[in-house]
C-alpha cells in the first residue's frame, strides 16, 4: 500500500511540473496547450500560483468576551441603566423580561431569590447594576 502511495506521489509531482505553451494561429487566435505544437512557434508560459498565506500567524488573538444575559423588567430603573450602559459601550447582550415570559421567569428563579436586574456573565452573576462591578466581572 505504501509503495502505491509513493508511486502516485511521484507521478503527481511529474505532472505538476509540465509546461504550458502559448502560440497564435494564422488567424491571430491565441492557443494554450500542455504539449508543444509541431508546426507552430510556441513560447512557454510562466505559471504563477496564487496562494493564501494567513495574516497574523503567531499573533495571539484576544480572548472572546463572555456572553451577557440580563433578566429584567420594563419598569426597573437599574435595568434601564444597564441597558444604556451596554449599548453605549457596544457590549452585546441578551435581555429576558421576567414579567413577559414565563420561561424567562422560571430560568430567573433557578438563580435563587433576589431582584432585577440579574446579569449573567458567562458563569458569573451580578444582581443590580454598577458599571464598575460589571467591568470587573466582564474582564475576568
Amino acid at each position: 500500500m505504501q509503495r502505491i502511495a509513493c508511486l502516485l506521489l511521484c507521478f503527481l509531482s511529474l505532472t505538476t511540473q509540465a509546461e504550458i505553451y502559448q502560440w497564435k494561429d494564422a488567424n491571430g487566435k491565441t492557443h494554450f496547450s500542455d504539449q508543444k505544437p509541431e508546426h507552430q512557434q510556441a513560447e512557454p508560459v510562466e505559471l504563477k500560483t496564487n496562494s493564501y498565506s494567513p495574516v497574523g500567524v503567531g499573533i495571539e488573538r484576544p480572548a472572546a468576551k463572555p456572553s451577557v444575559l440580563m433578566y429584567s423588567t420594563a419598569w426597573c430603573g437599574y435595568c434601564k441603566k444597564a441597558r444604556q450602559y451596554f449599548r453605549r459601550n457596544h457590549i452585546p447582550f441578551r435581555e429576558l423580561d421576567i414579567e413577559k415570559s414565563s420561561s424567562a421567569k422560571r430560568s430567573f428563579d433557578n438563580y435563587g431569590s433576589g431582584g432585577v436586574p440579574l446579569i449573567v456573565i458567562g458563569q458569573k452573576t451580578m444582581r443590580g447594576f454598577s458599571a464598575s462591578r460589571f467591568e470587573n466581572l466582564y474582564k475576568q
